[in-house]
């Protein structure tokens, strides 16, 4: 469940930037690494807090890695997923990281 694309992008990458909150589910019980970056230095979490995917947000939160995700940041601009979740005014979502 980790093949990469040529930007290094994962499937779960690709089901949280894309809302698919049923296959980012299938993926994690096969199961997907959940703390993959891609060449931005992006997670899955990363691309569900800047859709506002809150089930998949959500979902990987429960994961037992979810700590080490959401330490993660974007090697190029420095954000954090909660950095992303506030710029794009997803209230929600922050609060979802926050909590």
């Amino acid at each position: 469940a980790d093949v990469r694309d040529h930007l290094g992008q994962t499937p779960l990458m690709l089901a949280a930037h894309h809302g698919h909150g049923r296959i980012a589910k299938l993926l994690l019980d096969y199961p997907a690494t959940i703390d993959a970056v891609n060449f931005l230095g992006h997670t899955a979490l990363h691309y569900a807090t800047e859709k506002s995917a809150r089930s998949i947000v959500e979902l990987l939160l429960s994961h037992e890695t979810a700590k080490k995700i959401s330490i993660i940041h974007d090697i190029y601009s420095g954000h954090y997923p909660l950095h992303v979740a506030a710029e794009k005014g997803h209230e929600m979502i922050v609060k979802m990281l926050i909590d």
